[in-house]
Order: C-alpha cells, then structure tokens, then sequence
C-alpha cells in the first residue's frame, strides 16, 4: 500500500483497473486488487477418486440397509457412520484400472467387516428361483447365522437375508421368485452374525452369477 500527496490522488475515490483510491485517516491512498485465484480443473488424482465414487454409488446406495448391519461395529470404532465406513474401505480396494478406465472390482468389495471368523470356501450354485451356499467348517460359534446379499446389475436392485442357516449347517438356500431372477445377472456376497451379540465377520465376495436354464 503507498499514500498519494493531495496533488496528485487527493481528488480521486473508488476504483481504476487494479487501483482502488480511498481516505484513510483523512490521507489520500492508493492500493492494489487482490489478484483472484482462477478456478483450475481439477487434478488427474482428483478425478480419478470422484470417478471412484460415481462407479461405487449405484451399488452402496442399493445395499445401504444392509450395510447399516455389515458395518455397525466397525463404524463404531472409528466414529464413523455405517455408510461412511463401508464407502471408504470400498473406495481403499475396490476400484481397479488407471482413470478414465476404471471398473469395480468385485473381489475387494465389502458388505460387512468384523472379527468373526469368516465363511470359507464358499460355493455357490444358482437354479431359476435360489442362490444355493455350501462352506466348509471353521473355527466361531456354531451358531453365527448367514448374511446373504445378492446384487442386481441389471436394475441395481439387491436382496439380502440377516439371519439365514447357522454356521454349523454348512449350507443355507437363499430364495428368489424366479421373475427377479430369469435373465439377470447377480454379484453375491456372504457373512456370519452372532445373534446375540450382532458382531458379524468380513464378508466374502463369492462371484458374479447369472442363471443359464
């Protein structure tokens, strides 16, 4: 900022250009606009992470009520909401590929995260009306209940189950009336619950299906 003689701004008030003349103090004064920041576009990493989120969306938003049950504990311990921490460990892995070209990938999605012991060896065999599970027997409370998400790409539509076969059973049949099934292609998901409890284990992804009569 510079002071200007009566002679020479004393007369002047407002503005010229990047100049604005004002009074202070009864003195004559002259200073400078501050330069505005032009809004640049936005980085390669930062449209490579709103791009992350665009593809995550569709599904998080679909699954949401079943997150609020997959995520309960562990949002907990990180002051978090469900739905927030579900969005950021799926946002951690689960997107692969190199912006613009970018895609889900499947294998790292979560639906629930906790400390029991997860299903193992999980197959999975689809007829026109149920989602089929077999799993082999591992260490937890025999009687954790089965958390089944099967997901729609085709309408973004899910279907879950909280409380399915216990843990000891090695198998559940998650049911589906065959008209939301015929045609349509499904990423599947599994969990354990304690019912006593509500802590439930990772889930596991178990592949994508799409039922061929």
């Amino acid at each position: 900022m510079a002071k200007a003689d009566d002679g020479l701004f004393g007369g002047l008030r407002g503005s010229i250009r990047n100049l604005v003349f004002y009074k202070y103090m009864g003195q004559p004064c002259v200073k400078t606009k501050p330069q505005l920041k032009k809004k640049g576009s936005r980085t390669l990493p930062q449209q490579a992470q709103n791009n992350k989120l665009k593809l995550l969306s569709p599904f998080l938003t679909s699954v949401k009520s079943f997150l609020s049950i997959g995520f309960e504990f562990k949002a907990k311990e990180q002051n978090k909401t469900a739905n927030n921490q579900a969005t950021s460990i799926n946002l951690l892995n689960g997107i692969k590929g190199i912006y613009p070209d970018q895609e889900i990938n499947w294998n790292e999605i979560y639906v629930a995260d906790g400390d029991l012991a997860r299903p193992e060896n999980v197959q999975v065999t689809m007829t026109a009306d149920s989602f089929q599970f077999n799993w082999e027997r591992t260490t937890g409370s025999e009687d954790d209940r089965s958390m089944i998400l099967v997901y729609c790409h085709d309408n973004n539509e899910s279907h879950f189950s909280f409380s399915g076969a216990r843990r000891a059973e090695l198998k559940d049949v998650f049911t589906l009336r065959s008209r939301y099934i015929a045609g349509k292609t499904f990423e599947v998901f599994i969990a354990f619950k304690n019912i006593i409890s509500n802590e439930v284990s990772r889930s596991v992804y178990c592949g994508r299906h799409a039922y061929q009569p």
